[in-house]
């Protein structure tokens, strides 16, 4: 009875302790600092963080679009085991360093969502740059003359005779097609750019994938411009470690 009670205590013990094993391994954060062993240097103007740990490159650089924030993200497998890169799983966050507590995450916006936004954006400016061209109108004078011959009598027998010119002027408004043809030219140079644009955003953006050993992977991740600060911080989740990037708003902007 004793060995029966004493071997349902050591199973009870143990599953309790498997009940306690986090299903995630710890994450090793990874800080972009120059005692860390973080570069930085300028690429056309652009600010580019370099960092490595271990076997993993990991490589950011920074750009803002209208309305939204774009990083450029480059990551290098150096390891002989194969990892995943997950892009919506990086975070960027605006950094209040007085007040940690309005630290906030920026949402992570797929290439897809910009082109549609940017779309019903286009449609709207079409829609009214054709609204605006055909509210305007152009005024055309018509000037007209008649020749008429004119005989007058007296009652006590007089008569005159004569020519009269008379000349009448008509202003009319028309359409103001030169004005519809710049407008059907800027929403087709409007359009054509667009498609442009978008074709280079789909093609540009970091999907997730796994990297084999020696393989290299970079591409667009995009954030939400919704709330705006001086400073910020970029986190790169792969694998078991996060690289952390902290960030100021002049290396969202192009120096020169």
């Amino acid at each position: 009875m004793r060995r029966y009670i004493l071997s349902l205590s050591i199973f009870l013990l143990a599953a309790s302790f498997q009940g306690q094993v986090p299903d995630q391994v710890a994450q090793k954060t990874v800080l972009c600092a120059e005692d860390y062993g973080c570069v930085a240097y300028l690429n056309n103007g652009h600010k580019v963080y370099v960092i490595k740990n271990g076997d993993l490159i990991v490589s950011v650089t920074m750009s803002g679009l209208d309305f939204y924030f774009a990083a450029v993200i480059g990551v290098d497998n150096l390891s002989t085991n194969r990892i995943d890169v997950i892009p919506h799983t990086f975070q960027l966050e605006v950094v209040d360093p007085k007040k940690p507590k309005n630290n906030r995450n920026l949402k992570f916006v797929t290439a897809d969502k910009i082109i549609r936004n940017q779309k019903i954006a286009a449609f709207i400016a079409d829609s009214l740059t054709a609204v605006f061209a055909s509210t305007k109108t152009s005024k055309i004078s018509i000037e007209t003359s008649s020749r008429s011959n004119i005989h007058a009598f007296s009652s006590d027998g007089v008569s005159v005779s004569g020519n009269g010119n008379e000349i009448s002027k008509t202003t009319i408004r028309t359409p103001d097609y030169i004005a519809q043809i710049h407008a059907n030219e800027e929403i087709q140079q409007r359009d054509e750019i667009l498609h442009s644009s978008n074709n280079s955003l789909e093609g540009m953006e970091m999907k997730a994938n796994t990297l084999f050993p020696n393989q290299y992977l970079s591409g667009y991740v995009f954030f939400d411009r919704s709330r705006m600060g001086k400073f910020f911080k970029l986190s790169v989740r792969i694998d078991n470690k996060v690289f952390e990037f902290p960030l100021t708003l002049n290396d969202f902007l192009v120096q020169h």
